[in-house]
Order: structure tokens, then C-alpha cells, then sequence
């Protein structure tokens, strides 16, 4: 009777032993630490991205859902369950943290998530539309707006906790070089470049794909103001700029000095049309040849 009782015991503490390893198992699962570790892609005139050291003193906001593991994020977006709304996150010194602890789903979940940057403009997020950053305007917002997303059916058990973010920019950067075969006896300075007919406002969105839609009216974007005296060589005119991603029927105008066979021209104005299309996250460079008479592109325009 008594050996009865003892291994009846025995039978139970091993089944409470048994329920307890499994309850200890489920709570690491859902205690794994939700943590990030950003990347920043440069733009890129085509082709892959190199990326680059994400800034530690801009906090960037994060979106995150959830699926059961057999479903996939392509397929069942639309049934995913929000488990991160718009939480910021900041460099801890070791790694992007949100704000509040956070953890990762169970590892019977998979998790996708999209970010944007920086956290203080403004942006909403759909299944549909990704993030959207919207009423921007680039006369007047000085933020360098980026995106991630979706990283999608992710897990902490397989990740080791560390969602890894790469960051694409959502504008365009675009710079301009000249030069000139001058003749003998002339020189020509530089003194201005602009491009007239540019959209400055529109709204983004991310999904299906990275678009801008332009909205209001267009304007001047100016590259260069100075003097730069022109030669066979060429030369950066200005810096780099972020432009709104757009199709854009433009107007090229560079303002000269001219001085040839002891004449002086000053402030002549050169012109030239084109069509230049700007995609999110590219760098497009254009190389313009000066003339006393004329100006003119050598680079191809039309390449995307």
C-alpha cells in the first residue's frame, strides 16, 4: 500500500514537473526581447545599395503584426494582428529599443514589420498602402524621410531576438556637373543653375510599391550659385539635393559670364528642356556642356 502511494506521488510531481517545464517553456517563448538593429541604404544611381550605419541620435517609429505560423504575410495581410502601433524606438547603446519593453510574439506566431524615419513626422500605416507620409513638402520640411517594410513572418526563436531594418530613402538625390571645351580666348563663368518646373509637395506611400503622387503647384530648384569658372574638366555645380521623386518636364537654365574677343557678356541666361524621372531611394547625376551660345545634356536623360 505504501509503495502504491509513493509512486502514485512519484506519478504526479513528475506530471507537475512535466506541466511546470512546459509553462516555463511557453513564458521564455513569450519573453523573448523585441529588439532592432537599422541599417541606412544609400542612393544609388542602379543596381543594389550599399548600406551604411544607420544615425543613433534619430529615433525612427515602428508598426509590427502577427500571423499564426502557417500563414504568410503575401498572402493573409490583411487577417494580421497589430502588436506594435506606431512605438518609437532609440539607440539604448547596444541596440534599437522601443520606448515600453516589448516582446516578440510566441514562436507558434510570425511577426512583420515596417518602420519609418524620423519618428517626429508624422506618418500612418495600412496593410494596404504601407507607410504614408503625407502633405510633405520640400520647401519647407527639412526631414530626410526613409521607410522599411515589410519584413515579413519573422520569429524571435530563429531571429535571436533582432528584427534587422533596412532603411531605403523615400526622396531622390540629384546633382549637376559642367564643363566646356572653351576656345582660346574665352572664359566662361557660371554663376547660376536651376531647374524650373519641379514639384516641391506630394504624398507617399510605400506598398504596393514606393510612389510619390505630386500635389500643388511647381517651382524652382536651385543648384548652384557662385562663380565657377568653366573648363574642359568636369565640375560639381552645387551639392547634391534630395528632389520629390516625380516625372518632370523641366526647364534647365544656367546663368553665365562670358568674356570672348574683348567683349564682356554678363548674366547670360542658357536654356534647355527635358523630361527627368526621379525614383524613391535613387541618385541621378546629370553632366551639362556650356557653351557661349549653347546648353546641352551629355548624359542620357531618358535612362530611369
Amino acid at each position: 500500500m505504501i509503495n502504491k502511494v509513493i509512486i502514485h506521488g512519484l506519478i504526479a510531481w513528475l506530471a507537475a514537473a512535466a506541466a511546470g517545464c512546459t509553462d516555463n517553456r511557453d513564458a521564455r517563448e513569450e519573453a523573448v526581447a523585441l529588439r532592432f538593429r537599422a541599417v541606412l541604404e544609400q542612393n544609388s544611381r542602379g543596381g543594389a545599395a550599399n548600406p551604411c550605419a544607420y544615425p543613433a541620435d534619430i529615433p525612427f517609429g515602428v508598426w509590427a503584426l502577427s500571423l499564426p505560423g502557417d500563414r504568410k504575410w503575401d498572402d493573409h495581410a490583411d487577417r494580421a494582428e497589430m502588436f506594435l502601433d506606431d512605438c518609437r524606438a532609440t539607440w539604448s547603446g547596444e541596440a534599437w529599443t522601443t520606448d515600453t519593453p516589448c516582446h516578440w510574439p510566441p514562436d507558434k506566431r510570425r511577426a512583420t514589420f515596417f518602420a519609418y524615419s524620423p519618428c517626429s513626422f508624422p506618418a500612418v500605416f495600412s496593410t494596404e498602402r504601407g507607410i504614408e507620409f503625407k502633405g510633405f513638402d520640400l520647401a519647407t520640411d527639412t526631414a530626410d524621410l526613409m521607410f522599411a517594410g515589410p519584413i515579413a513572418d519573422r520569429s524571435g526563436g530563429t531571429s535571436g531576438g533582432t528584427v534587422q531594418v533596412p532603411f531605403a530613402r523615400a526622396l531622390c538625390a540629384v546633382d549637376f556637373r559642367v564643363q566646356t571645351p572653351v576656345p582660346e580666348g574665352t572664359v566662361i563663368r557660371l554663376r547660376r543653375l536651376a531647374l524650373e518646373g519641379v514639384a516641391f509637395k506630394g504624398d507617399f506611400r510605400s506598398l504596393p510599391e514606393p510612389a510619390w503622387s505630386v500635389t500643388g503647384d511647381t517651382g524652382e530648384a536651385v543648384f548652384f550659385e557662385g562663380d565657377l569658372t568653366l573648363d574642359e574638366t568636369e565640375q560639381a555645380a552645387g551639392k547634391p539635393l534630395f528632389m520629390l521623386p516625380q516625372r518632370a518636364r523641366v526647364t534647365v537654365k544656367a546663368t553665365c559670364d562670358i568674356e570672348h574677343g574683348g567683349n564682356a557678356t554678363t548674366g547670360r541666361e542658357l536654356k534647355t528642356d527635358a523630361v527627368l524621372t526621379w525614383g524613391c531611394g535613387k541618385r541621378r547625376g546629370y553632366t551639362l556642356k556650356v557653351t557661349p551660345d549653347t546648353l546641352v545634356f551629355t548624359t542620357d536623360i531618358l535612362k530611369p
